[in-house]
């Protein structure tokens, strides 16, 4: 749902279009910190 909101109400701030990638971006970390419940291992 975020996802929509960010992709409709981005282009009508100053800057929004360019803001799009990050902020699904941000979301998908978000989504991968709270399925993996912040224990995420690099090795």
């Amino acid at each position: 749902m975020l996802w929509l909101l960010g992709y409709i109400g981005l282009p009508y701030i100053p800057y929004g279009p360019a803001l799009v990638a990050p902020f699904v971006a941000a979301l998908d970390i978000a989504l991968v910190f709270t399925v993996f419940k912040g224990d995420i291992r690099l090795s």
